[in-house]
């Protein structure tokens, strides 16, 4: 029987932030980094270690109890402090240390490890020769990092806490400037089943590693070695190294409980199942009363139909009747004209002088004639004071230029009293960043407090579900139903909560503590009927924009305000778009519909997405955005792109096709552009 050995946990874990692993995660990333650890408390028996990186100190507990001595170090005084409290041993020390500087003698260490490390600093090069300065001259440094093709390919979201990940080529160069002897070993997590050949075959040979791994429901692949592994996992020193050809994590008494839990599961499901089927048979009753009274409905709507017929034929009667009397007053009017213009009228207008003075007024034409003669000067009369009328009550001026109007500052709104305006803030995410999410949320917060009225956040995942934060609505995902799908969701459920206007956002910005009184602002100046965009910075949009209407032809999704008015008119987004162009398509309704789209050009949205390259799966769904687009809108020319760009990658042409528009609509089109789809600015 093998050696039993206990894995020590402090008394409490360290919080799980994604840099490092601590106890308070388990799972499949648990299982990678005890199985390093494994293989490390092997090769440490009766040997002086340095671990650098080490954490929350769990590694070099397991090294402490085979190896002579352990010096652990890492940049966290807090993770230092913390693994000194919880793992104590006499030949075990937790020092804080930097692996580009390490503060110990030259040639001090047998083994010097290091998992997961190298990705969080630029400076490889500067670890290896320090590395190589403290091992005494058989030492190995033992180490692993990320496969950069395999763990970060191109379109995938980067590691935020990684600075420079490598390919195995780079990281196995990289060793060789310092260390002649590098044995490089390759680490997969996985779930399945071990065969290993026996140490004493008698003579008989065995050769490499063949594995085979399941690629769809009845397809496998044979490979030699392991194909497509994400960790790298290296021994390096200036001798020659030997290391076990196989090494195995086996977790079998945890496959028997999922396994059982599986089986209950099942069992639950199956017991759901009935009694859904009677709930369905319910709904299926109820289905058919609903059928009968629908009938009843429509007996009723046949009969209102019919009195709105005889309706109709009284409105067109009271229209004749209108036109008849309109002819006649206007044929009155023309006689009066004629009455007045004559010689008569005019000779007799003393006598109506005279009787009207009799009746206490002159008639008008002499009044009017009287106003332009010479009159004696008044008297003064100091007049009564009057109050200040309220600003509510003021007349604001349109946005049509009349003169003297600054008409910049009226689209901003600058002068307007800012009433109070329930605003809610909407993020879709799909597997994000929980510290960009956090992030994005308490700049909404923050942003939410300077406009007068109540504020809500809200989010939808169309991947794993987000973890809930105080004061966030949380709605359950939908599966990945696309962009534009669960915004229309989160601000139905905005609207219904009492918002009068929605703000659909990307969680990777934040907003600037003014943005959202800025958008108000420009929302309120044009009566709520606007579609109104955030500037994006430090890289802003370059599409055109009227700096004094503040009107542009379209508004960017990453930060869009739109009020519970245009959502009624327009239904928000159109779903058809899974993403991309759906924002595109959302500005030209609301401009078809007679309605501005806007820029806000004092409401800043922090967007850092310079740096992102578009991979090959974002330009898919691009051209297929711009398939349907396309087809929508009437841009043949720019379907045709699409489509044969499409084909050109070997991907299918979507089949999805909403109505077209009406012709009058297209007009505010732009397909000649590309994908900016308006005139640039540069």
């Amino acid at each position: 029987m093998g050696e039993i050995f206990p894995r020590e946990r402090p008394a409490f874990e360290l919080g799980f932030t994604g840099e490092r692993l601590t106890g308070a995660i388990a799972g499949q990333i648990e299982i990678e980094h005890l199985h390093r650890y494994f293989l490390a408390r092997e090769m440490a028996r009766g040997k002086d270690v340095l671990d650098i990186a080490c954490g929350e100190g769990y590694g070099a507990a397991l090294m402490a109890q085979v190896a002579s001595s352990v010096v652990a170090m890492d940049v966290d005084q807090v993770a230092v402090t913390h693994s000194a409290l919880s793992y104590k041993k006499p030949n075990l020390t937790f020092r804080l240390g930097d692996a580009r500087r390490i503060n110990l003698p030259d040639a001090s260490v047998d083994l010097l490890t290091s998992f997961e490390t190298i990705e969080h600093f630029y400076e490889h090069e500067a670890f290896y020769a320090e590395a190589r300065r403290v091992l005494r001259p058989d030492g190995i440094l033992l180490i692993s990092t990320p496969d950069r093709d395999i763990y970060s390919p191109d379109g995938s979201r980067a590691n935020s806490f990684h600075v420079r990940e490598l390919t195995r080529a780079e990281f196995d160069a990289g060793l060789r400037t310092r260390f002649p002897h590098v044995c490089m070993l390759l680490q997969r997590p996985m779930i399945g089943s071990l065969i290993v050949a026996e140490g004493d075959q008698s003579g008989e040979a065995t050769t490499g590693a063949l594995t085979f791994e399941q690629r769809g429901p009845d397809a496998f692949e044979a490979n030699p070695g392991l194909a497509r592994a994400l960790y790298l996992v290296a021994a390096a020193s200036a001798a020659p190294v030997s290391l076990p050809g196989i090494t195995a994590y086996i977790e079998t008494s945890q496959l028997a409980v999922r396994e059982a839990e599986v089986a209950h599961s099942l069992a639950r499901a199956d017991a759901e199942k009935a009694r859904l089927q009677i709930q369905c048979d319910g709904v299926v009753s109820q289905l058919r009363r609903t059928e009968s009274q629908l009938r009843e409905v429509e007996a009723q709507r046949d009969r209102a139909l019919r009195r709105a017929e005889g309706m109709e034929e009284q409105l067109e009667k009271l229209l004749e009747e209108r036109q008849r009397v309109t002819k006649v007053l206007c044929d009155a009017e023309q006689r009066i004209g004629q009455l007045e213009a004559s010689s008569s009228w005019k000779l007799t207008a003393p006598l109506r002088y005279v009787t009207g003075r009799l009746r206490g007024s002159p008639p008008a034409d002499v009044a009017e004639a009287r106003a332009d003669s010479p009159q004696p000067p008044a008297e003064p009369v100091e007049a009564a004071p009057q109050p200040p009328e309220p600003m509510v009550a003021q007349a604001f001026p349109r946005l049509s230029g009349e003169a003297g109007v600054d008409l910049q500052r009226v689209s901003l709104g600058l002068d307007l009293p800012l009433p109070e305006l329930a605003i809610a803030v909407g993020v879709v995410t799909y597997y994000g960043d929980p510290e960009e999410l956090r992030r994005c949320l308490e700049s909404a917060s923050v942003a939410l407090r300077r406009v007068p009225g109540a504020g809500l956040r809200l989010v939808i995942d169309n991947g794993a579900p987000s973890e809930a934060m105080p004061g966030v609505i949380t709605l359950p995902a939908q599966g990945n139903v696309g962009f534009g799908h669960a915004h229309n969701l989160l601000m139905r459920e905005a609207f219904s909560r009492g918002a009068d206007a929605y703000v659909a956002t990307n969680p990777d910005g934040a907003f600037h503590p003014d943005a959202l009184m800025a958008m108000a602002r420009v929302l309120l100046a044009h009566d709520r009927q606007a579609l109104v965009e955030a500037v994006q910075f430090p890289a802003e949009h370059p599409k055109v924009y009227d700096p004094a209407t503040l009107q542009t032809p379209w508004a960017s999704g990453a930060c869009l305000m739109i009020s519970r008015e245009l959502f009624e008119i327009t239904g928000g987004f159109d779903e058809a778009f899974f993403m991309y162009c759906e924002d595109v398509d959302l500005s030209w309704r609301v401009r078809a519909a007679g309605h501005p789209v806007c820029i806000a050009p004092n409401a800043l949205f922090l967007h850092a997405v310079t740096n992102r390259q578009t991979g090959a799966s974002m330009r898919r769904l691009m051209l297929e955005s711009a398939v349907i687009l396309g087809r929508k809108w009437g841009g043949e020319d720019f379907l045709r792109m699409a489509e044969a760009e499409l084909l050109a990658s070997g991907f299918p042409v979507p089949a999805a096709s909403p109505p077209p528009v009406p012709e009058s609509w297209r007009s505010n089109a732009d397909f000649s552009r590309g994908f900016s789809f308006a005139p640039v600015r540069w």
